[in-house]
């Protein structure tokens, strides 16, 4: 039993490794020490290097800035630790749920988090989104049409395959920032016209 309940770091507790890396940062994305220089925040996840990070648009070292630097950091570290964390957890990259996380937050209205979202469980992605990225990416190799897939990804094993495929991932945040981005111009159009 050494090898499981050695002392590797002399305080009685085992060694825990970082899985991450919290950065402040200044408007032009580089790494700052003094919270009253940082204007945004990054996250990266040390086993990919994935990276997600975050400009609040407000002047460095404002109240508003050090909470919300605080507040995503926080809240990101905890959607990847929920994914890493969950009973059937495939080893795809957490840092999908970040992405997910970031979207929503551009969402009209902002979206902290999805509703129904529980504690040590992976983000939910919107399935038919996925499905239609899904068959852009196929092309003409498409064996059938976005309800087609949508119904496929309802089984547990086929839609931790597509969320592990990159490319349709890829495609699932242009797709969704393109939804939220039609929803955010038709909203400034509709305010344009009331002007």
């Amino acid at each position: 039993m050494t090898d499981v309940t050695q002392d590797t770091n002399g305080k009685g507790k085992p060694e825990r490794k970082a899985i991450a890396k919290r950065e402040l940062i200044d408007a032009s994305g580089t790494v700052v020490a003094d919270e009253t220089l940082a204007t945004g925040c990054r996250y990266t996840f040390l086993a990919t290097g994935t990276a997600e990070e975050r400009q609040w648009g407000q002047p460095a070292g404002s109240a508003l800035v050090m909470c919300a630097n605080f507040g995503w950091l926080t809240k990101v570290g905890n959607e990847v630790n929920s994914v890493k964390q969950a009973d059937d957890y495939d080893g795809s990259d957490p840092m999908l749920a970040a992405k997910e996380f970031n979207a929503l937050l551009d969402s009209t209205p902002p979206q902290w988090g999805v509703p129904g979202d529980g504690t040590a469980r992976g983000p939910k992605y919107d399935k038919d989104t996925l499905a239609g990225a899904l068959v852009t990416k196929l092309g003409k190799a498409a064996t059938g049409d976005v309800m087609h897939y949508r119904q496929r990804l309802d089984d547990k094993s086929y839609y931790a395959k597509v969320r592990a495929n990159s490319e349709v991932m890829s495609q699932y945040y242009k797709d969704l920032a393109a939804k939220n981005g039609a929803t955010k111009q038709d909203a400034k159009a509709a305010t344009e016209a009331l002007a």
